[in-house]
């Protein structure tokens, strides 16, 4: 069974005209020069080409083009405004939409080093002590029996 098809997305001249420019910057951050790129390809090739064109993740041209699709009414609506100054409205909404929110990361206290070593301290203790209480590898009927003695 054949994978199924990207949603196709169109790039209008005016946002052509923002994101080329963008793509061939010497001066814009690296990632916005990247993405820049990504949406160009997206418009005429599937995820898994784009993905093997600029070698990046497969989920990673999903993820833009899905993202692409989301803000392509704003996109739209800005365009077709009568306002004197959409093109700078456009620019500023589509560099809003190259700022990504920053992934999610863990609590910064859960992975501090010295939380992590003091994590394998306990571990190390706990398993180099056979008294220690721990009910891992116990069965049911042992665990009630030690409950039953206590």
């Amino acid at each position: 069974m054949p994978p199924p098809k990207s949603p196709s997305i169109k790039i209008s001249e005016a946002q052509r005209a923002i994101l080329e420019p963008l793509s061939n910057s010497r001066t814009a951050s690296k990632r916005d020069i990247e993405r820049a790129i990504l949406i160009l390809h997206l418009e005429n090739h599937p995820n898994s080409v784009v993905a093997s064109m600029l070698n990046c993740n497969y989920l990673t041209a999903k993820h833009w083009r899905v993202k692409w699709l989301s803000f392509q009414p704003v996109f739209e609506e800005i365009e077709n405004s009568e306002d004197l100054n959409k093109s700078a409205k456009l620019k500023a909404a589509i560099f809003e939409f190259l700022a990504d929110a920053p992934p999610v990361r863990a609590h910064p206290l859960l992975t501090a080093p010295s939380s992590i070593a003091k994590c394998w301290r306990f571990v190390r203790k706990t398993h180099s002590n056979p008294d220690a209480p721990s009910h891992i590898g116990r069965t049911r009927n042992s665990l009630m029996k030690s409950k039953n003695e206590k």
